[in-house]
């Protein structure tokens, strides 16, 4: 008997649990539309949302528009105030904060330029003053975790950041680092998650790109001031044995091409990270202004008029990224391949024309049936999203064990 209740017990929290992220992820769905999608009973649903209601978590905000046989259902929407995470993007160049809340939104984006010294102790001394003059001007209610994404690799489900390679960072412990500095986070009993920024950015798009939906298995190219990746295999993110799997920018195409900051010579990220677009632009060309990402996107404003030099650069990066695409179409067979980050700024034309090369590539022709397209946001709004779906995918977990 004490069995069954326990299961009973574990089934209704999981009920609870799943209503409460289908809210999350459909924001004016309906009991109704609730119960076909879960497959619940209706009366079920209308427990859960009752308890939901007087847990502060769920608000009814009007009527659905839909034409239904009885009355007209009524829409239910997260109430987002309920849980509060600060989400990070740390790069090479910048620091991005905002704040995540559990109907998976994000606002009050700020930015920072990071120290020139890139050393440990200096830029997480500058992360934890930008993250104490957050928490003290404006202490949010219901903070639940401080949600971090990171260039480089990460060991899934810890905060290890065990190669930073642009940074020169192994084995650094961010939990450590930010305990050491920020005496709130113990005081408050605050989670720390810390992700890959890639793995963030196909968790996003994921959950929010309409053109992926019933899409099991993918390739995502997370192309920044280095190039990451994240494989989704049988609808699941793929870790590895390590916790690691992923990292696309290190595959190496030219043995003895430019030298990388791994330490190898030849991988992707030599040839289509976005640094290397502007050094190769700059090389023949002539010097652009701010940093690497506003250089970048000088070069992408350009490229949407046809200037024939920043388009010779492209064609080169083109052909890369097609060879390196192609090899791993031809390893996974996936129903999609994304480039996100800053992809997202890649004109159309620039896209079609990866397509094409890489579909010439293949063994067998895919053309029609893998599609090839560009991320849907930008890569400060992506990387943002993520992590707060991380920290509220983790509350919502935690809530209803």
């Amino acid at each position: 008997m004490k069995i069954k209740t326990y299961n009973a017990e574990k089934m209704g929290q999981s009920n609870k649990r799943v209503v409460l992220n289908m809210i999350r992820f459909y924001p004016g769905i309906s009991r109704r539309d609730l119960a076909e999608a879960v497959g619940l009973d209706p009366s079920t649903v209308t427990k859960i949302i009752r308890d939901l209601q007087e847990r502060g978590w769920v608000r009814e905000v009007g009527l659905d528009g839909h034409f239904h046989p009885g009355r007209p259902a009524i829409k239910l929407e997260i109430v987002r105030e309920v849980a509060v995470s600060f989400a990070v993007e740390l790069t090479v160049q910048r620091i991005c904060i905002g704040r995540g809340y559990l109907d998976n939104s994000v606002d009050g984006l700020l930015s920072f330029q990071t120290p020139q010294d890139k050393s440990v102790g200096v830029y997480f001394d500058a992360l934890a003053q930008h993250l104490e003059a957050q928490f003290t001007n404006e202490p949010p209610d219901n903070l639940v975790s401080i949600s971090v994404s990171v260039p480089g690799l990460v060991e899934w489900g810890s905060n290890i950041l065990r190669s930073i390679p642009r940074m020169k960072w192994l084995d650094v412990d961010l939990e450590a680092e930010l305990r050491s500095r920020l005496p709130w986070l113990n005081e408050r009993k605050l989670k720390i998650l810390t992700v890959n920024e890639a793995k963030l950015g196909l968790l996003t798009e994921m959950a929010t790109n309409k053109k992926l939906a019933g899409m099991k298995n993918g390739i995502y190219l997370y192309i920044a001031q280095g190039v990451g990746g994240a494989l989704l295999i049988g609808d699941e993110l793929y870790h590895g044995s390590n916790n690691i799997a992923g990292e696309l920018g290190h595959m190496i195409v030219s043995p003895n091409g430019t030298l990388c900051d791994c330490g190898n010579r030849g991988c992707l990220e030599t040839y289509i990270s976005i640094d290397s677009v502007v050094r190769a632009y700059e090389k023949r060309y002539a010097p652009l202004e701010g940093d690497f990402r506003d250089r970048f996107d000088a070069l992408m404003e350009m490229a949407r008029t046809k200037d024939a030099q920043v388009m010779a650069v492209l064609d080169e990066m083109a052909d890369y990224m097609a060879i390196g695409i192609a090899n791993l179409v031809n390893i996974y067979d996936p129903d999609f391949v994304l480039l996100g980050g800053m992809g997202f700024q890649f004109p159309d034309d620039f896209v079609e024309s990866v397509s094409e090369r890489v579909y010439g590539h293949l063994l067998l022709s895919l053309k029609g049936r893998l599609l090839i397209l560009k991320g849907s946001m930008d890569v400060d709004s992506l990387t943002l999203r993520g992590a707060t779906l991380t920290a509220m995918n983790e509350f919502v977990k935690k809530s209803f064990l």
